[in-house]
């Protein structure tokens, strides 16, 4: 069996199956046309920002009718089915906030209650600048503007949660291998689950 470190750079707006639906507008709540819920595609604390009638619409445009385990949505948020939130919050042992969002369907009827925005909070320097290919806005203060290849640095892992985004680019989700293998074990079988990349150290 091998032993090697694996983590996984997680697509969350992958919409390749056309029956499964997207959502392409932060989430809605009485008398705002959204919440300004972009922190929790940041790793700023949210949860505070989604007031308790607060839901997500599927896309008119996009997608089909059918709701995977991780929902492909254009925000970049990582919004998952209540089975794969358990599992992040039994493995996990990052700080997390785990904020519960209805889905309703193209007619605004609700679909489900069962759906969470996973927000892994703060950022961990692991990249390997280096190797990584990075377009710096401005390098001396670290000022990214965007990150076409991520290379991770092995002895920059230890002190990383299961689940974490990348400081230099935060918008990102990266799980290793524990969570991955508990989510493969789902039965019935995951559904949605894509990667960017896969990193083998």
């Amino acid at each position: 069996m091998s032993t090697a470190t694996v983590f996984g750079l997680l697509d969350t707006c992958n919409g390749s199956e056309s029956r499964f639906c997207i959502i392409d507008e932060l989430p809605r709540a009485k008398g705002l046309s959204n919440v300004d819920a972009a922190n929790a595609a940041r790793g700023d604390r949210a949860a505070h920002l989604y007031p308790a009638d607060v839901r997500l619409r599927m896309s008119k445009e996009f997608g089909g009718t059918e709701l995977a385990d991780i929902v492909a949505n254009t925000e970049g948020l990582l919004l998952v089915h209540m089975r794969v939130k358990r599992i992040i919050e039994r493995v996990n042992r990052g700080k997390i906030e785990l904020i519960p969002v209805p889905i309703h369907d193209h007619d605004d009827r609700l679909a489900s209650k069962d759906y969470f925005v996973v927000n892994p909070l703060g950022t961990h320097d692991v990249l390997d600048l280096r190797k990584s290919q990075i377009e710096w806005g401005n390098k001396k203060t670290r000022d990214v503007i965007h990150v076409e290849k991520m290379v991770l640095a092995p002895a920059r892992l230890e002190k990383a949660p299961e689940l974490f985004r990348p400081k230099e680019s935060p918008e990102s989700y990266i799980i290793s291998k524990n969570i991955a293998r508990e989510l493969v074990k789902l039965r019935p079988k995951i559904t949605n689950l894509h990667y960017l990349d896969i990193f083998v150290l």
